[in-house]
């Protein structure tokens, strides 16, 4: 009976009811233990079933904290298990799904995380398209890191399926993973129900009913007191209450307090003391093991017979210790024991003793190392709870842990395993091949754990060319972790050992030398390194491509046009995207290749996003999102910039792949300050989360001129002012002045032209426009022509004909419409209004379909002074299409499916739905059969 949760299960109903028409939604219950989450959970899953959805449930267990998927793997494996057309829903996009449901070999290939959580999204897509899904989750602070995970990657898609998340969660759990946990509770996406102790009335009517009486409002008030209005101990008081006799008269009251223990753990020691000693046997054995352990495993843990242990644990199921068992019906060796609540069961773990504790703990290890059936990863859950063994089969199981984690996608779990391995005593083969193992696991989740088991593994390992792989894997570490001078001694210690004859290995070891330099300072020894490297012949292997790709992206700082076709040809038929696509390299040759304005880097750089989600690691999907973001950003596709970002900064949330962090923030900031929404670019430059003292590195120097456009934009031109010569001294500091990437001098330009200082404005745009013309693409010399424009007022109109002029083909959208409407404005101003209408309009259409809506007010403003009236906002045909509506549309037309489409652009079916009823729309068309007429007929007039 749920007393005083009425508002609850409304919120609960509702939800459900909208989950059941395809809008699904995740609720979590936040409260103290024994305020009544499990109960709202139960009525969650009752609502469910009521409207027809089916009903999943699990519940997060200490002991599998570190066992990888297992929240998720007790949801989702009954329901595969039993499923008619298994093959069905694992096909296509869910296919990784299958690594952790049991589905793969000890030889299937490792997975990165994010493509078995999008397998697992595709999963459930394919479960849903049969009827609607509750999934209740109990005490999920206890959760695997792999489960909170994907619930972190599912929750923003869940409003497109018919699946309702429901989850109990304790504020201020220790063993939770609170950075997972506290994305989920602050998402404005999930709703939180924080259940309230019971009143005096609420207390009454579940002490009345407890005790089959009426009792006494004192006798009332004193239960309440005592217990806080908490629904559990007062369950329990009642319980003592019951086995004592005691009338609930207002006698009695003052005898109320005295029953209540200050500990749960009291209590169950109480009831345990009342019965055999096979139930205290057993019900510890039940608490080494986690609850849903079959009754034939706990009574060989207990030393009982399977009669013993059934006749034990009706016993402790009668008095509420442990709940209704799952599994076969009727007692049995399958039946499945667990605790009445989390609570009783830390409770009765409590209070074994420390040695009998890990005496447990060592002879459940040893009994499942014993059962050739058993899953590795249940073993190792009871080796991280015991001290080493010095037993070499510990060894193996927990590096077969390892394995298996990997390939379900969860590398925190095999660095957990591997870390207890590594406290065994092994030689020292077996530990430095451990230690690499661990670097190289770590390296998904934490730089700075990676580069602690790598330094080790290097100081162990003698061969000269494997001690440079590690070194060359080392060195990039440091460098992500912006360690510059750590990588390039390290890098330059290795190339000094390596022998001849492994001239590629040397090459991308001096390729991440050449990153020093893109991303540190470019001094004079490194410019050196660089032209030196730059006069041996490119040499068509992959660490010819990556010295070529980190050419390029030295000539990118530098501002030298050579950068577009050094990258060009290292990216040249998609190998690095293909063998090293997160690694340096890659990233940098598509930034130099975005900043070059080249309208092939979105082909390769989709490639990538594509090939990030089938590998699924973080690093290759966060690399590919940050350059698509920045591609979009430059090309005006600001709501494609923001999508991209948004999904980017989730991953990077999830999986502290922070690398992109500077750049990505950046990006995103800028694509909200052209949308106008200053304050979410705010926060978005706040998520990058400065060091302080900021270290003297390129990427500052993008986040100070983002940071000076925004105080421009508040109207706070003089700290922008500030930030940007801010950027600018950072940026001659380190060397690399293009502005290209950092257009600090028209930024400065622009709030110095506010603040009435034209003079010192025009010295700065004119030494920015000359570094562009140098560089030689539009968009960056197109900026500079514009800014330099607007500050000679009407002698500027032929600097910004020319802005014009030079954008107008370009992939460059956005500044094409700035250059149009500035162009326009300064005609107005001399009173030559019918060209000036026209250059009006043109930005203003343009400016609107880019979404940036300060510009597309500011030119309709134009637009009227010059006595026009602004027409109705659109482009036509597909010209009107966004690069994302038509890329859709391309697909439907030759025959894809929705769902064909989503999974091939890694997108949801919905967004699909969206984008096609867009472009509809905007093609005044109804039928998907039309689009292929209308999609030739624009290419053909192209």
């Amino acid at each position: 009976m749920l007393v005083e949760r009425a508002a609850e299960l409304n919120v609960l109903a509702r939800i459900v009811t909208a989950a059941s028409s395809g809008a699904g939604g995740l609720v979590l219950v936040v409260g103290p233990a024994g305020i009544g989450k499990s109960s709202l959970l139960a009525e969650a899953g009752r609502l469910g079933t009521d409207a027809g959805a089916r009903l999943l449930t699990s519940r997060g267990i200490e002991l599998e904290h570190e066992f990888a998927f297992g929240v998720v793997r007790q949801l989702l494996e009954p329901v595969i298990t039993e499923h008619p057309d298994r093959s069905r829903l694992l096909a296509g996009a869910a296919a990784p799904a299958a690594a952790i449901l049991g589905q793969t070999t000890q030889h299937s290939p490792a997975l990165g995380s994010f493509a078995v959580l999008h397998g697992l999204y595709w999963l459930i897509a394919n479960l849903c398209r049969t009827q609607p899904y509750v999934f209740v989750i109990d005490d999920l602070p206890w959760a695997d890191r792999a489960t909170l995970r994907y619930l972190t990657y599912l929750q923003p898609r869940l409003g497109e399926l018919p699946l309702t998340i429901v989850a109990a969660a304790r504020p201020h759990e220790p063993y939770g993973e609170h950075h997972l946990l506290d994305l989920l509770t602050t998402d404005p996406a999930t709703t939180l129900l924080h259940p309230q102790p019971l009143s005096t009335t609420g207390t009454a009517t579940i002490v009345s009913d407890a005790l089959g009486t009426l009792a006494d409002p004192r006798f009332i008030s004193a239960c309440h007191t005592a217990t806080g209005g908490n629904p559990l101990l007062l369950r329990h008081l009642t319980d003592a209450i019951a086995s004592e006799g005691l009338a609930a008269t207002a006698q009695n009251a003052g005898r109320v307090a005295r029953m209540v223990p200050h500990e749960l753990g009291s209590r169950i020691k109480q009831r345990l003391a009342q019965l055999t000693a096979d139930c205290a046997t057993l019900a510890n054995a039940v608490a080494v093991l986690g609850d849903d352990v079959p009754l034939h495993h706990a009574a060989v843990l207990a030393g009982l017979t399977t009669q013993q242990a059934a006749h034990a644990a009706g016993q402790l199921q009668q008095v509420h210790i442990f709940g209704d068992s799952t599994g076969s019906p009727g007692p049995g060796p399958q039946e499945l024991l667990r605790f009445a609540h989390p609570l009783v069961r830390a409770a009765v773990y409590d209070r074994i003793g420390t040695v009998d504790r890990l005496a447990a703990h060592a002879a459940a290890a040893s009994q499942l190392l014993d059962d050739p059936t058993s899953n590795p990863e249940r073993t190792a859950a009871h080796l991280l709870r015991i001290p080493p063994t010095g037993d070499q089969d510990t060894v193996v199981v927990l590096r077969h842990a390892a394995r298996q984690a990997g390939i379900r996608g969860a590398p925190d779990t095999a660095v957990a395993y591997l870390q207890r391995a590594l406290e065994e005593p092994v030689d020292d083969a077996d530990r430095a091949e451990l230690e690499e193992q661990a670097g190289r696991t770590a390296q998904a989740i934490d730089n700075d754990t990676a580069a602690v088991h790598l330094e080790r593994a290097h100081a162990l390992i003698t061969e000269p060319v494997h001690r440079a792989r590690i070194a060359q894997l080392l060195g990039n570490l440091y460098l992500q972790m912006f360690r510059l001078d750590d990588a390039a001694a390290t890098w330059l210690q290795a190339l000094a050992e390596l022998p001849e004859g492994h001239e590629d290995l040397a090459r991308m070891m001096n390729a991440g030398l050449l990153n020093t330099a893109v991303i540190g300072t470019l001094d004079e020894s490194k410019i050196e390194l660089a032209e030196r490297l730059g006069r041996l012949p490119f040499h068509d292997s992959l660490g010819g491509r990556a010295m070529e790709a980190m050419l390029g992206g030295v000539d990118l700082a530098r501002g030298e046009p050579t950068a577009l076709d050094r990258c060009r040809r290292a990216m040249a038929d998609g190998m690095m995207v293909d063998l090293i696509p997160g690694e340096s390299p890659v990233p940098v040759a598509w930034f130099a290749l975005v900043y070059a304005d080249d309208p092939r880097a979105i082909d390769s750089i989709n490639a990538g996003v594509a090939q990030a989600y089938r590998r699924g690691a973080a690093k290759d999907l966060t690399a590919a999102l940050t350059s698509r973001a920045l591609d979009r950003l430059r090309r005006g596709d600001l709501a494609g910039a923001e999508a991209d970002g948004r999904e980017c900064a989730r991953a990077i949330d999830a999986s502290h792949a922070n690398v992109p962090r500077p750049f990505l923030g950046t990006y995103l900031a800028e694509s909200l300050i052209e949308q106008g929404r200053l304050a979410e670019a705010e926060a978005a430059l706040d998520w990058i989360g400065l060091p302080d003292p900021l270290p003297p590195v390129g990427p500052f120097g993008l986040i100070e001129v983002a940071r000076a456009r925004l105080l421009r934009a508040k109207g706070l031109t003089q700290q922008g002012l500030a930030m940007a010569r801010l950027a600018g001294q950072r940026v001659l500091r380190i060397g690399g002045d293009n502005p290209a990437w950092s257009p600090w001098r028209s930024e400065a330009a622009l709030c110095l032209h506010e603040l009435h200082r034209d003079t010192e404005a025009r010295e700065l745009v004119a030494e920015e426009l000359a570094k562009a013309r140098h560089w030689g693409r539009p968009r960056t010399i197109g900026r500079a022509l514009r800014v330099a424009g607007r500050l000679h007022r009407t002698s500027g109109i032929g600097l910004l004909r020319e802005a014009v002029e030079v954008l107008a083909d370009s992939t460059a959208r956005l500044e094409h419409a700035k250059a149009l409407i500035d162009l326009g404005s300064a005609l107005r101003r001399v009173g030559q209004r019918v060209e000036a209408k026209a250059h009006l309009a043109q930005g203003l259409d343009l400016a609107n379909h880019c979404g940036a809506t300060p510009l597309t007010q500011h030119a309709e403003t134009e637009l009227r002074a010059t006595g026009a009236r602004p027409r109705r906002l659109h482009l036509t045909g597909t010209q009107a299409l966004t690069p994302s509506e038509l890329r859709v549309a391309e697909l439907a037309a030759t025959g894809h499916t929705n769902r064909d489409i989503a999974q091939q652009l890694f997108i949801t079916i919905k967004t699909v739905e969206i984008h096609l009823g867009n472009t509809y729309r905007k093609l005044g068309i109804t039928r998907r059969h039309d689009l292929t007429s209308h999609l030739t007929s624009s290419a053909a007039s192209r």
